[in-house]
């Protein structure tokens, strides 16, 4: 039968060394034995007290493929009509444009400014008449 050392068990069980070694002191995990090389743990025991950390790698990772639920129709549907609402505005905006510019060009050009017509002593001594603005 395989036993583990201290650092294979800790690295297995997903813990800390300092940590196991403080559940085989205090009895929370029994050993095979104590040698000067260190502790025998069975690994039964071992994931006894600490259950077995799984790893997620590729090869027991399960790909599933994400199936289409009513939610992701429902949010699809609701984009349709977004993206059609965004188009129609955008069509309004720009006949609103192109009406603002025809109803310009039918407008009578300006007529230039006059001068302000001063008074009858103001012509014969040449003073200008300032009036309000």
């Amino acid at each position: 039968m395989t036993y583990l050392s201290l650092g294979e068990a800790a690295k297995v069980a997903g813990v800390a060394k300092g940590t196991l070694s403080k559940a085989l002191k205090s009895g929370k995990i029994s050993y095979v034995e104590k040698t000067p090389a260190g502790y025998r743990i069975d690994p039964a025991e071992l994931f006894r007290a600490f259950p077995a950390q799984r790893v997620e790698t590729p090869q027991n990772e399960r790909l599933a493929t994400p199936q289409e639920t009513v939610e992701v129709a429902v949010l699809r549907a609701r984009l349709e009509a977004a993206e059609q609402r965004a188009a129609d505005l955008t069509r309004a905006l720009e006949q609103s444009h192109e009406e603002k510019i025809r109803l310009l060009t039918l407008l009578p050009a300006p007529t230039p400014a006059t001068p302000p017509r001063r008074g009858l002593w103001a012509r014969i001594r040449g003073i200008a008449v300032l009036t309000p603005s």
